[in-house]
């Protein structure tokens, strides 16, 4: 959730003045690692919002502070602060309205429809469950403020039954179950191994429970080291429970327990921390005193926890942990394009109160996020279900969208496993700029051709004002994909590219971009290798373009091998525990290598390597006593790869 003050300008049209050389180099023999899907992912939140399938989407989240008290079973929820002061801390029908309303009373109406329409577009579906407390009790929005809870219109969250569970709930019992809503979700839509819901968060931006769902958090957690949260709409003070940090991490324990007692192939993601703040000192959390000399930071604490309370069989009870991340400075157009740099480069310190006043140093997020689970939770994968580069215009400005761009691409780049992208206003269509920034990687041609999957070397001169992004696809031999932003407000830049690793074939490309005149995106021309190995291409201001080079041998630098007959076979079981088997069939003798990595792109183990007759060849993979989750088997035979998934559960 953004916690920052808009400045809105008006920009006069940009001219272009000068122009800078800028040396980009791509090498497609190094590098590979695997990019994934779920980067490309987007919030939904309630009925009637656009499903987007022009986008080709990888992932959906069902989240957000609605959903921290939607109520399973009669599909209501309460508006907390999240809402103008006339329907402030009111329990509605929000959520599901739009639905038909003979369908209104369907026990997980919202998670379900949500979850049809994500394996429809084939995307992975990331459904929020209830850890704040307390959830809404009815949906009658004409009596509010609802009171404090505990009070007859709020019903409390139990993760366990520990009775049967009813093919229909119970409405009287006084309780909602998380088990007992799974299992629903699991009889109703498969297991996450079958078709089913795949992940489940462990609620949302628990760090901001006591002010945006003030009476959630209400009487019963009254104490006297917590804070008196004013409501401006009522002049009735309701105090309100901060979130505690044993009570985020012992609620994340219950509830993945729960969720995994019905359904162990579903991975669990949490805690959503709103920001900084949050994962910082989970929002100045009234106990955090007592552990800060231990921890220096709240998501080192959580992420230690978590992997002490995992199962004796050594399961995981968290399998991603997941921050929310806006830019925290004021926002104009050069500071939202510049801002994407705090994900990832250590020299550059932005001028927000993150980098200026609490570290005093630059951010380097992911390298951050990435050295706290490598300490205290090897192999947790990482999310950023929440992001969103400016709000002016509702997100639907040049700056935002080419922003939007450059995080897609730093994701890939550095292992994110799943970001979503939340819009500023969820009532309205999300902006030409950021559809455009999605589809210049996943439809930059109308017909759903994407950005590969695994990426390759890629750097440029300059990072201040441009960013390169490459990748190859398996699935369509001597393609190599290049995404090159221009983020000068009035500099051209001359792109003098140098490729490595196609084995000197000559290759012609073709340019897809969008710029800051428009939207759309549009063919501009094309290139070809002079040499086989380098091209020039002039990229104007405020560009994102996406060039796609066909007709080299991507990957193969010797030219000894050939892609026919190369072939790696989906493994079976999959989902698998423990064990699987692959096939790979090579057209002769030769020398042929099978490594396994994980959803980062690190080496997880080698399955074979050795020379090989021609023909077929069916080999175990192994998982025994590593963590459960995404991996991905890569066939190299000479410079050519093929790569499949696979889910170890």
């Amino acid at each position: 959730m953004k916690r920052i003050a808009i400045l809105l300008l008006t920009l006069a049209a940009t001219h272009v003045n000068a122009q800078i050389n800028v040396d980009f180099t791509i090498d497609a023999a190094s590098g590979h690692a695997p990019i994934s899907p779920y980067i490309y992912g987007i919030n939904w939140v309630h009925a009637g919002e656009e499903l987007h399938a022009d986008w080709n989407l990888g992932s959906r989240r069902l989240g957000g502070n609605r959903l921290s008290n939607y109520n399973w079973e009669i599909n209501a929820s309460n508006s907390g602060n999240d809402c103008d002061p006339g329907c402030r801390n009111q329990n509605d029908d929000w959520l599901t309205y739009q639905y038909p309303a003979d369908q209104q009373g369907l026990p997980g109406l919202l998670p379900r429809r949500f979850h049809e329409d994500s394996r429809t577009l084939g995307a992975y579906s990331l459904v929020q469950l209830q850890a704040a407390g307390y959830v809404a009790a009815d949906r009658d929005e004409t009596v509010r403020p609802v009171p404090p809870a505990p009070a007859s219109r709020w019903k409390e969250v139990r993760f366990h039954k520990n009775t049967p569970f009813s093919a229909t709930p119970d409405l009287n019992d006084g309780y909602v179950y998380t088990d007992e809503e799974v299992k629903y979700l699991v009889g109703a839509l498969g297991g996450a191994a079958n078709g089913g819901i795949q992940g489940y968060s462990v609620d949302n931006e628990p760090g901001l429970w006591y002010t945006s769902h003030p009476r959630l958090r209400g009487l019963s957690y009254q104490n006297a080291d917590e804070v008196t949260q004013a409501e401006t709409s009522n002049p009735n003070l309701v105090k309100a429970a901060k979130a505690k940090c044993l009570e985020v991490i012992d609620k994340s324990v219950a509830m993945a327990n729960a969720v995994k007692g019905v359904d162990p192939a579903a991975e669990i993601i949490g805690p959503a921390f709103w920001g900084f703040g949050d994962y910082y000192s989970l929002q100045s959390a009234p106990d955090w005193t007592d552990y800060s000399g231990m921890y220096a930071s709240y998501i080192d604490m959580y992420l230690d926890r978590m992997r002490a309370a995992q199962m004796p069989d050594g399961k995981r009870l968290l399998d991603v942990v997941d921050v929310h991340w806006y830019p925290q400075m004021t926002e104009t157009p050069d500071a939202i394009l510049q801002s994407t740099r705090s994900l990832w480069d250590a020299g550059y310190k932005e001028d927000s109160w993150i980098a200026r006043d609490v570290l005093g140093a630059p951010i380097n997020l992911l390298a951050t996020l990435n050295k706290s689970i490598a300490t205290y939770y090897p192999g947790t994968k990482l999310a950023i279900t929440e992001y969103r580069y400016g709000d002016a215009n509702d997100g639907d400005t040049y700056y935002s969208g080419i922003a939007t761009a450059d995080a897609l691409g730093i994701f890939g780049k550095y292992g994110v496993y799943m970001a979503q992208y939340h819009p500023t206003n969820l009532s309205a269509p999300l902006g030409g700029y950021v559809a455009a920034a999605f589809k210049i990687f996943r439809n930059y041609d109308g017909a759903k051709s994407a950005f590969g999957p695994t990426g390759v070397a890629a750097a440029t001169s300059n990072p201040a004002s441009t960013s390169v992004y490459a990748s190859l696809d398996d699935a369509k031999p001597g393609v190599i994909h290049m995404i090159v932003i221009n983020k000068s407000m009035t500099e051209t830049v001359n792109g003098n590219f140098t490729l490595n690793g196609l084995g000197g074939n000559a290759a012609t490309g073709d340019v897809y971009a969008f710029d800051n005149a428009g939207a759309a995106i549009t063919h501009r021309g094309t290139v070809s290798l002079k040499d086989g190995r380098h091209f020039t291409y002039t990229i104007p201001p405020l560009t994102v373009a996406h060039i796609v080079l066909v007709g080299g041998s991507a990957g193969v630098t010797d030219g000894a091998a050939t892609d026919a007959g190369i072939v790696l076979s989906q493994n079976g079981p999959n989902p698998f525990r423990d064990q699987t088997s692959v096939r790979f069939e090579i057209p002769r003798r030769g020398h042929a290598t099978l490594k396994l990595y994980d959803a980062l792109g690190r080496e997880a183990g080698t399955i074979a390597d050795g020379v090989f007759d021609a023909g077929a060849h069916d080999l175990s993979v192994t998982t025994a006593g590593m963590p459960r989750g995404s991996y991905f088997c890569r066939l190299q035979v000479g410079n050519i790869t093929r790569t499949i998934g696979l889910h170890a559960e």
